[in-house]
């Protein structure tokens, strides 16, 4: 997409812009409406467990050389290696589903789940979507409800089950960051981002397939404890 880089390892993946990014994000670091240039998924061990996540993470995104008021932050116990990108194109937009899947704490949301978490914890399922389009922060929001159906039912096809034998709509620590350069030139503004919109459609598609082949990723890696 123009202006962006995307740095991937074992330690982390990057996804930068050179213009500030309008993002939407349910995790740690830069929660909430944000505008940002950096947006940034970490590994760390399954055992993380800091006295202060948050400040433990502004030190990681420091020692990076970025600038912590303008990234966003995620974690994940999960394999990096094990990261599935996805493009989609349309004359609207294009877009980029970047996934992290892993499945070891699957729940189903609309009961009572145990244990519960009072604090942090990294996140299992990580999905990031960068929008060159130009939307709304409605359409942001709506985004995540598109993403988060497109998941459940990637778990649901997969056969995922949680630790009771229910099938699992995600996991107990799931993250979502939507961002968009709100590139102008395609004389569109989304305001919606339902699955009966083009680009709410081709976002669904994306996140359904990376979270599907994130899964395949997993259990491949991880035979033993699949769900």
């Amino acid at each position: 997409m123009p202006g962006t880089t995307l740095i991937w390892d074992e330690r982390h993946i990057v996804l930068s812009s050179a213009a500030p990014m309008l993002t939407a994000n349910s995790s740690l670091l830069a929660g909430g409406f944000h505008r940002c240039r950096h947006i940034v998924n970490r590994h760390v061990d399954s055992t993380y467990n800091p006295d202060d996540p948050d400040l433990e993470m502004r030190s990681y995104i420091r020692s990076l050389l970025l600038p912590v008021d303008a990234t966003a932050g995620m974690m994940t116990a999960v394999d990096l290696r094990d990261a599935v990108a996805i493009r989609a194109e349309h004359r609207d937009f294009r877009m980029l589903v970047l996934a992290t899947v892993g499945v070891s704490n699957a729940a189903r949301s609309g009961i009572r789940c145990t244990p519960l978490f009072p604090a942090y914890h990294p996140g299992t399922i990580n999905t990031v979507v960068l929008f060159d389009a130009s939307v709304t922060e409605g359409a942001m929001l709506n985004a995540f409800i598109t993403s988060t159906e497109a998941k459940a039912a990637a778990l649901q096809d997969e056969g995922v089950e949680d630790a009771a034998g229910r099938r699992a709509t995600g996991t107990t620590t799931d993250a979502i960051v939507t961002a968009s350069i709100q590139d102008a030139e395609y004389g569109v503004t989304h305001r919606y981002m339902g699955v009966s919109t083009e680009i709410g459609n081709a976002l669904g598609q994306a996140v359904y397939e990376a979270i599907r082949y994130g899964l395949q990723l997993y259990r491949r890696r991880s035979p033993v404890r699949q769900f």
